[in-house]
């Protein structure tokens, strides 16, 4: 079997949220997902899918700009062997940048790899420490009452980490506000939950350092208070509950700089963000040798990422409670198959012996694709 690539294929993926499960950021309102599924085709036909999570605010890509840019990868891939992974990455690495879409190449390799030796992509990654994973859920910008309310009925339905969002609300960061939602939001639930406050690059130094010190009595975890690393730094060496590089850490580059500066104490992994599955392993191993935490997030993503995620996160076990609970917002549930399932907070694959991924896709969903052969 050569597995020799032989199409390429992107498509633009638009799925709305359901009344009431929008949330709020430092970035804004986010109300839909707008990301590009890759499906790759072997000379033997088997297929691998990947998703791109483009979000401009975060990682400077979009929609339009993935779908473009597949129009350089498809012919750098079409010919190759779709286990030669590296390879095809140095090739894709010749266009700078361009991160989710390298990923979402790099999660359909891997999905086609799974089907054609007939095993699950964590049996790839060296196999799994534990088939059930903890997940998150987040908790959008709101009143710290409103806040307070739904982390309640979140714990009550089986999570015991909480990510709290803090930070700018029409463009202005209160360190007072951000204040009264951590407190509220722990005076409601009581110790024994994870508390993850993430502002999103949304306050200053200066605010950082004043709000995490109000808030670090309360027992939490502080991701990605400023936008650069060197003030992750800054606001490491004067606070002393541990902070998580999110946007700060879309690199194997970056994960190096954190390390040699110090400048957190936890990255946050999101697979679609620092280029598959192929660059993840990479990074948690340099996390593990240097003694660097890590924690399993996620991004405006389908249960397809969620799934490539949950792949990585059974193959690595020091990981604190895992993303991936994005879907349960949508309007409709892109996988018809298979792939991640959560109940009272824990996520399970839905057959792990399912070859690849193991998801079947609802593919009526997505929109004209763009093929290349």
């Amino acid at each position: 079997m050569t597995l020799r690539i032989k199409k390429v294929e992107a498509y633009p993926l638009n799925i709305g949220y359901k009344p009431g499960f929008e949330f709020t950021v430092s970035y804004g309102t986010i109300s839909q997902v707008s990301n590009i599924v890759v499906k790759i085709t072997t000379e033997e036909d088997i297929q691998g899918l990947g998703e791109a999570t483009p979000l401009p605010v975060f990682n400077g890509e979009t929609q339009e700009a993935v779908m473009a840019v597949m129009k350089i990868f498809a012919p750098l891939i079409i010919g190759e062997e779709a286990s030669n992974i590296s390879k095809i990455h140095e090739k894709m690495d010749t266009i700078v940048g361009n991160v989710c879409a390298k990923g979402a190449v790099d999660i359909a390799l891997y999905d086609i790899l799974g089907k054609a030796t007939k095993l699950p992509v964590y049996k790839l990654l060296g196999g799994a420490f534990a088939f059930d994973a903890p997940m998150h859920y987040t908790i959008s910008i709101k009143s710290p009452e409103e806040m307070a309310e739904e982390s309640v009925r979140r714990v009550d339905e089986g999570f015991r980490t909480l990510e709290i969002k803090v930070g700018k609300v029409k463009g202005r960061a209160s360190v007072d506000d951000d204040v009264a939602r951590v407190r509220a939001v722990r005076d409601a639930v009581g110790q024994g939950v994870i508390l993850i406050v993430d502002s999103n690059i949304g306050w200053t130094v200066r605010e950082a350092i004043a709000a995490i010190r109000r808030i670090e009595g309360l027992d939490v975890l502080v991701e990605q208070p400023v936008r650069t690393m060197e003030g992750l730094r800054e606001v490491k060496s004067k606070v002393s509950a541990p902070i998580i590089a999110d946007e700060s850490c879309q690199s194997v580059d970056d994960a190096a700089k954190i390390i040699r500066t110090e400048a957190a104490d936890i990255i946050s992994m999101k697979i679609t963000k620092v280029g598959g599955f192929y660059r993840a392993v990479k990074i948690l191993s340099m996390c593990e040798a240097f003694g660097l935490g890590y924690r399993y997030d996620n991004q405006i993503q389908t249960r397809l990422a969620g799934t490539a995620a949950l792949h990585l996160n059974m193959a690595f076990s020091r990981g604190i409670p895992s993303g991936g609970t994005q879907f349960l917002r949508h309007s409709q549930d892109f996988v018809a198959q298979g792939g991640l399932k959560i109940e009272k907070g824990v996520s399970r694959l839905d057959n792990p012996d399912s070859p690849g991924l193991g998801v079947t896709a609802k593919e009526e969903l997505l929109g004209p694709p763009a093929v290349y052969t």
